[in-house]
């Protein structure tokens, strides 16, 4: 049993299959293989995560599907900071601040990945 609610998945399935433009046959079945892609994630990935944190991670996508992602960031910290043991700042705020800062640079990456890809 997944994380993600069907309507979170469901949108952001579509967001990413309208970013993803393929050539021929792929383009077509590629919506499909991105509905099996992340059900697998959210069953064998999303489920290990406590559960506390559920609410966060539907909320991380939500925020993706409304092209939010300056929000990201801040949602996704409190999840990787709880889940993964960081030497030396373990359950300090720096380790919060941290994943943040990392966060927000990949963020900006896929911002501007997505604005090259679309001209």
């Amino acid at each position: 049993m997944g994380v993600l609610t069907s309507d979170v998945k469901g949108q952001f399935v579509d967001k990413l299959d309208e970013m993803i433009k393929l050539k021929g046959f792929v383009e077509i079945i590629d919506g499909m293989i991105l509905r099996i892609a992340i059900n697998l994630l959210d069953d064998k990935l999303f489920s290990k995560i406590n559960p506390n944190y559920h609410d966060e991670l539907n909320q991380a996508f939500i925020e993706f599907n409304n092209d939010e992602l300056d929000e990201i960031p801040a949602i996704l910290d409190d999840i990787i900071a709880g889940e993964i043991t960081t030497p030396i700042v373990d359950g300090d705020e720096v380790e919060k601040v941290l994943y943040e800062g990392l966060l927000t640079i990949l963020v900006n990456l896929m911002e501007v990945y997505i604005i090259q890809k679309n001209g």
